[in-house]
């Protein structure tokens, strides 16, 4: 994502240089918020990986690797808007119009850029690993229409990571597995799916509660009182938590968004109970679940029922 990222200053920066027609000498700098990304760009590309190296390859035809520098993230102008920031604190914002106060006093203020030789190593051996501080998707779960296969195929993704990690370590303990997956190897899957859902949507929401920060009252989940669980999964807390009837489940639902993931799951708790109604099918989701904008999403299934039933009678009468 940081070399996209770069991609795309890289070109912008062309296409202004050849709209205003100005000399090849007219000096310029760049700016990422990425050691690795500034690493990856003053580096030769061959030592890179395929995605990365041509992406490095791209950066350098297009500009001098030079004049790229690091910007650090609490003055990088770009986040301003990707963290939330009202329209009066940005249009008297010096950063957001002008720059980091650095750049016009020819970098004197940028951080040392040399990369640690550990970190150095990681990223020539394994890029994407480090490159991108969130989670990585691997598979488009906007392919599947049903969550069984969604499960399934991210169940065959980590099993091959498994078994990949056994054969290139002796001491790795695990058996390599080649039969059918097992409840745990679902449960797993279907775990790691949920994550990368809630990573990918409330990312600032599991960033403030991992330092112990409460989480910003603009939220949409402030009011439910978040937190997350050993399994690193967001989950609704609250007084329920003082229940000694509910299950651990019921009392504490796990946090998503209204996304394709809700909407399978929908889907298949819809199909399981053989079409019930919005009430129900609410109230059997709720025991696990809290999706944002969930009775929507029930009344949209339920209605479809209802409208593919009234085809089929007045097809047969």
């Amino acid at each position: 994502m940081e070399s996209l990222g770069a991609v795309l200053g890289a070109r912008l920066l062309s296409f202004v240089r050849s709209a205003l027609v100005l000399p090849s000498d007219t000096p310029y700098s760049c700016y990422t918020d990425s050691t690795i990304a500034v690493q990856w760009i003053k580096s030769d590309p061959e030592k890179w990986k395929q995605f990365v190296r041509n992406r490095a390859t791209e950066i350098q035809t297009l500009t001098i690797p030079s004049s790229w520098s690091h910007c650090p993230r609490v003055r990088n102008p770009a986040d301003m808007l990707t963290r939330g920031i009202s329209i009066h604190e940005l249009m008297n914002s010096d950063k957001w119009l002008q720059g980091p106060g650095y750049i016009e006093i020819n970098d004197s203020c940028q951080i040392h850029e040399e990369m640690n030789p550990e970190i150095y190593e990681m990223v020539r051996t394994n890029p994407f690993n480090v490159a991108i501080g969130g989670a990585i998707s691997v598979v488009d779960f906007e392919r599947f229409g049903k969550l069984t296969k969604a499960i399934r195929v991210v169940g065959w993704v980590l099993r091959f990571v498994d078994n990949l990690k056994q054969s290139r370590n002796s001491n790795y303990d695990k058996v390599r597995k080649t039969d059918h997956f097992d409840p745990d190897e679902l449960e797993t899957a279907k775990t790691c799916i949920i994550k990368l859902v809630e990573e990918a949507n409330f990312s600032d929401e599991i960033h403030c509660l991992k330092e112990g920060k409460a989480v910003n009252k603009r939220s949409l989940l402030y009011k439910l009182s978040p937190f997350i669980d050993q399994n690193g999964l967001l989950r609704v807390g609250g007084r329920l938590q003082m229940s000694h009837v509910l299950s651990y489940d019921e009392k504490h639902s796990i946090v998503l968004p209204k996304c394709h993931l809700a909407m399978l799951l929908v889907r298949f708790q819809h199909n399981l109970m053989k079409h019930t109604g919005v009430s129900v099918l609410l109230s059997s989701l709720r025991s696990n679940y809290w999706i944002i904008g969930l009775r929507s999403l029930c009344k949209k299934f339920a209605t479809n029922v209802l409208i593919v039933k009234d085809k089929i009678l007045g097809h047969v009468m």
